[in-house]
């Protein structure tokens, strides 16, 4: 073909008019973009992506070696960071999206029931001997009749009337090779209907779980099929009343009270029952959250807090639940493991026996007092000082002790004991009521050493269930590192908590 076209061409300069003779390479690019303007283009193309791919490379080798040139610079914390706590919200759960799942499991029990109903009898097993009954002024009852049937069940009892004479009656009995299964009185999946006026409001993927659970199984978890609680129910629920002395808060996990008429509908009894069945599984899944790794999350808290592994597998704690013989053993089981939780629990419990008949006394946030102002916390602060009873102070101003402050003059007076409670505190003694004095007036308070003892609860939530045999524990208010081995101290010193440089 090319042999061909080149004498084609040479034919035609032979004949053709004179054809101008290209004298620079610039005519002759001219002259091939001109007869192939599409190879120009390819090439053109070509060339840029070249040019754009070696400016790329050398962009970032000069990033690299200012970077290596560069001097590390270490951030220092100058103050904490903290922010904006938000709880966590609570969502309606979609409980309507089952309707669909909740229908096709009832129809496949329906058509189960109607098939077993029409199955044909079962052939008679042999008859047994004749029972020969004693004399007797009363024939037996048959008590357990509930799987027998009149086809399956064939008696016959002859009386003399009037006399006591008892004619030996003959009872043949012929049981069924399989029982015919009965339907619940109350199922979940008849339900269907009635899921959209069940409100029930969790967390997000809480309530996604539940979701996912019933949808997959739409059968009762905590009642049985008389819509009655049953032993897994009732023992969960007391773990959920009692969640107070596990050092949570019981009112998170209290469930709706439902009640209905005498003459209620089967629709308003499935309601109900349907209602309590979620209530329970929610709460339950939120109890086992919280005990594993607390209500608030630190991280929300403060930029110092990176603890990792605080979300929970709600699907995974359902499915071994609904599976469970002892659902309250895996909801305490949930709790940390560490031997610190128990003795805070009893801990706990004490204050929460001395704090029973004890009245606080509170002093509002924020309160700051300058010698000769009035101030309407002034009889909370003379009434807590008073209840640290030091001596020295009750005998060297007992006049202000005994006297009235619902006025709240800051008087001379009350500013001198006041004086004195800071030297004894080691205070800077001028008298001026502000932050720092006030803590030092809460004294032996229980419902105080309460709520430190329930917020120490909450912070062991936030790390693993064991530190291990060997691990440094950093007591950070304190100020202390310990070296613990086998669960007792081995060494301790006090430590720099704040600086990245110590």
């Amino acid at each position: 073909m090319r042999k061909i076209l080149a004498v084609a061409l040479a034919s035609t300069f032979l004949t053709a008019a004179p054809v101008a003779v290209v004298s620079s390479p610039v005519e002759a690019a001219n002259l091939f973009e001109k007869l192939f303007p599409r190879a120009t283009k390819r090439r053109s193309e070509r060339r840029q992506r070249q040019i754009r791919r070696r400016r790329e490379l050398e962009i970032n080798r000069a990033r690299l070696v200012a970077r290596q040139r560069a001097p590390k610079v270490v951030q220092k914390v100058k103050s904490p960071t903290f922010k904006n706590y938000t709880p966590t919200v609570l969502r309606t759960v979609a409980l309507a999206s089952l309707a669909n799942s909740f229908s096709a499991h009832d129809q496949k029990l329906l058509a189960a029931d109607a098939l077993a109903r029409t199955r044909p009898k079962q052939e008679p097993q042999p008859r047994s001997e004749p029972v020969a009954l004693e004399s007797q002024t009363e024939l037996p009852v048959l008590e357990d009749t509930q799987n027998l049937t009149t086809e399956s069940v064939e008696a016959t009892v002859t009386l003399a009337s009037q006399t006591t004479e008892i004619v030996e009656p003959v009872v043949e009995v012929a049981l069924p090779e399989k029982p015919i299964p009965t339907l619940a009185a109350i199922r979940l999946s008849a339900g269907a209907e009635l899921l959209s006026s069940i409100k029930i409001s969790a967390r997000r993927n809480l309530g996604k779980a539940v979701v996912a659970h019933y949808k997959k199984s739409p059968e009762f978890i905590w009642l049985d099929g008389e819509g009655k609680l049953n032993d897994n129910a009732r023992s969960v629920l007391q773990i959920l009343a009692d969640a107070d002395a596990y050092g949570l808060n019981a009112d998170d996990y209290t469930l709706p009270i439902l009640s209905f008429a005498d003459d209620a509908s089967n629709q308003d009894i499935l309601r109900a029952a349907m209602q309590l069945e979620f209530s329970i599984t929610t709460a339950m899944l939120r109890y086992m959250a919280d005990a594993k790794n607390g209500v608030v999350n630190p991280n929300g808290i403060s930029g110092y807090h990176d603890f990792s592994g605080l979300s929970s597998d709600y699907k995974a704690n359902l499915a071994k639940i609904s599976d469970s013989d002892d659902a309250a053993a895996d909801l305490l089981a949930a709790h940390p493991k560490e031997p610190a939780f128990e003795h805070l629990r009893s801990q706990l419990a004490g204050l929460r026996e001395e704090a029973a008949g004890y009245e606080s006394v509170t002093i509002k946030t924020g309160t700051f007092i300058r010698p000769g102002q009035t101030n309407d916390q002034l009889e909370n602060i003379v009434e807590s000082i008073r209840r640290l009873d030091n001596r020295e102070l009750m005998i060297d101003h007992f006049d202000v002790f005994a006297m009235s402050h619902e006025e709240g003059v800051y008087s001379e007076d009350v500013e001198a004991m006041v004086r004195d409670f800071q030297k004894a505190m080691k205070l800077k003694p001028d008298g001026i009521i502000g932050r720092k004095s006030i803590a030092r007036m809460s004294g032996d308070d229980p419902k105080v050493k309460m709520n430190k003892v329930l917020y120490a609860i909450e912070r062991l939530r936030w790390h693993p269930d064991r530190f291990g045999n060997t691990h440094v524990f950093i007591n950070q208010p304190a100020y202390r590192a310990t070296y613990m081995t086998g669960g007792k101290p081995q060494l301790s010193m006090r430590a720099v908590v704040g600086k990245p440089s110590n």
